[in-house]
């Protein structure tokens, strides 16, 4: 009830104080963009979008916020519960578990303040968002894998997301921003695939995977002397491992 309570009273603020801006902000704002000569429709539709984009960022902002309050209550009053009612974890164990999320949420907190200064607000909010979702899906496939290592097709889900995971993050911090940069997140992606089928080679003894590995790697190691030909690379590597594809199938098989 009390969850409830407060998010009328955040979706009321939201609705009313969205009214209040639509009815004052037009006319304000059409006077404003007047004194650099924007005047009639253009000056409503610059108006319009304004606003639109205001109401988008409080949205978001909104959202984050409640959500955020919302699962971190959940979590510190439930949490221990859960574990020993599901897991049976004793009481020390829990509160164990529990000290270390408490611990992780500040810890965040103090690196996402530095984080916020080197590399922007938006992006340090879009890439604890954004960033990190590739790897909460890849977590289910590595406790699969782990838990049960016959299951060694979980790995290679688990591995491919939590490489994309680590190309988002530096997408979102603004490090990926050319040509040359880009071909070196394909040698990331290239290479963390590459590890993932090493572990189904070596671990799991898979002969297959052991050439898949070794073509990925060749081709992780060459899109980093070819990042500024990444145009081109991309082509050229589907155009040779179509026409390998093709030499396999066609040739003459050993009766």
């Amino acid at each position: 009830m009390e969850v409830r309570t407060v998010a009328d009273v955040v979706l009321g603020a939201v609705l009313v104080g969205s009214a209040l801006a639509k009815l004052a902000a037009p006319r304000a704002s059409a006077d404003g963009l007047a004194t650099f000569g924007v005047r009639g429709a253009e000056s409503r539709r610059a108006v319009w979008a304004l606003l639109v984009a205001a109401e988008a960022s409080l949205g978001v902002l909104v959202a984050l916020v409640f959500s955020k309050f919302v699962y971190t209550a959940s979590i510190t009053s439930y949490y221990t519960f859960y574990l020993i009612e599901k897991f049976d974890v004793s009481v020390r164990n829990a509160q164990i578990h529990l000290f270390v999320f408490l611990a992780s949420v500040a810890l965040g907190t103090l690196l996402g303040g530095a984080l916020g200064d080197r590399f922007g607000r938006k992006a340090v909010i879009w890439g604890s968002i954004l960033g990190v979702l590739p790897f909460a899906i890849a977590l289910p496939f590595f406790v699969v894998y782990f838990r049960s290592p016959e299951n060694w097709w979980a790995i290679i889900p688990a591995g491919v997301m939590t490489t994309l995971t680590i190309i988002t993050t530096l997408a979102i911090a603004g490090l990926i921003r050319n040509a040359e940069q880009g071909g070196y997140a394909n040698a990331i992606l290239l290479g963390g695939i590459a590890v993932t089928f090493a572990i189904v080679w070596l671990r799991n003894e898979k002969a297959w995977a052991k050439v898949v590995t070794i073509i990925l790697a060749a081709l992780a190691v060459a899109s980093v002397f070819l990042a500024a030909y990444t145009e081109i690379f991309w082509p050229m590597a589907i155009i040779l491992a179509g026409g390998y594809l093709l030499y396999t199938a066609m040739r003459p098989k050993a009766v």
